[in-house]
C-alpha cells in the first residue's frame, strides 16, 4: 500500500522545521498573521515521529506476522549505511578544515545512541539525534506487531492505553519542565525532556494507532479521509495559535 500524498507532508514538515531554525524571524515568516506557525514549528519533528509510527504500520499491514532477523536485517540497511557515510564525509570535512571533532559523540553517532546520553544528543552530528530516537521505534516495532497490531480488527481495544500512555507522557513533561528541575536549553533536564527517546514514543505509538485505523477503514471501503483531515489541522492550528502553556 502506497500513499503518495504523505510525500507532500513531508516536505511542508521538513521546510517548516528549516525555517524555525533559520528563518523564523525574517520575512515573511515574521508576519504576526502566520509568525505563530513557525515558531513552534519544531512540532515537524514529532510529526516525523508519527508518521514513522503510521508508516510502518502501512508497510506490514498485510503480514499476520514480522519475522524479527528479516526486519532487522531490512531496517539496517535501509538506513544506515547512507547515515555511516554521511558520518564519515562529515568526520573527514571536519578533520580537513581543522574543526573540533567530539570523538565521543562520534562514537556515540556510529551506534547511533547519542540520544540516549543527556547532553550528548545533538554531539557532532546534531540532527542526527532524532535517527537515535527513531532506533527505539525500530527496535520495538516487531514486538508489538507480532503481540498486537497483527489483530488489526481489534484495533480499537489499543485507542484507551495509547491515549493513556500520551497523557502521561505530557503529564511527566510538563510537570519538570514548569518545576525546578528545568535547567533551560543546553542542559542535562533539556536534553532528557526533550531529546531522551522514551519521551517521544508516545508520537509513535500515536502513529501507530493512526496507522491501524486507516487500514482498517481501506478495508471496509472508506477511500475518502478529507474531513478527518480537515479537523486534524484545524485542531493543529488552534493549539499553535493558543498554546496556553503547553510544549509542542
Amino acid at each position: 500500500m502506497r500513499i503518495e500524498q504523505i510525500t507532500f507532508t513531508r516536505f511542508i514538515a521538513a521546510i517548516s522545521i528549516v525555517i524555525y531554525h533559520f528563518g523564523k524571524n525574517i520575512f515573511p515568516f515574521d508576519n504576526k498573521l502566520i509568525s505563530f506557525l513557525f515558531k513552534q514549528a519544531n512540532i515537524g519533528v514529532s510529526y516525523f515521529f508519527i508518521l514513522s509510527g503510521f508508516i510502518m504500520i502501512i508497510a506490514y499491514q498485510s503480514k499476520s506476522k514480522i519475522n524479527i532477523l528479516d526486519y532487522f536485517k531490512n531496517r539496517f540497511a535501509r538506513i544506515y549505511p547512507v547515515y555511516f557515510i554521511a558520518l564519515i564525509l562529515l568526520f573527514v570535512g571536519r578533520f580537513i578544515v581543522g574543526d573540533f571533532i567530539d570523538y565521543s559523540g562520534f562514537i556515540l553517532n556510529v551506534f547511533v545512541v547519542q540520544a540516549w546520553v543527556p547532553g550528548m544528543a545533538l554531539a557532532f552530528n546534531p540532527p542526527a539525534w532524532s535517527l537515535s530516537v527513531e532506533l527505539l521505534f525500530y527496535a520495538i516495532f516487531p514486538f508489538l506487531f507480532n503481540s498486537f497490531y497483527s489483530k488489526i480488527n481489534n484495533y480499537k481495544k489499543y485507542i484507551f492505553p495509547i491515549f493513556l500512555f500520551f497523557l502521561v507522557s505530557q503529564f511527566i513533561l510538563h510537570y519538570f519542565f514548569y518545576s525546578g528541575f528545568y535547567k533551560g536549553p543546553k542542559t542535562f533536564s533539556h536534553d532528557l525532556l526533550f531529546y531522551f527517546p522514551l519521551m517521544h514514543l508516545n508520537a509513535f505509538l500515536i502513529g501507530n494507532i493512526t496507522g491501524l485505523f486507516f487500514v482498517k477503514k481501506v478495508k471496509q471501503g472508506l477511500q475518502n479521509f478529507d474531513l478527518h483531515i480537515l479537523i486534524i489541522i484545524t485542531l493543529i492550528i488552534l493549539a499553535l495559535k493558543n498554546p496556553c502553556g503547553l510544549i509542542y
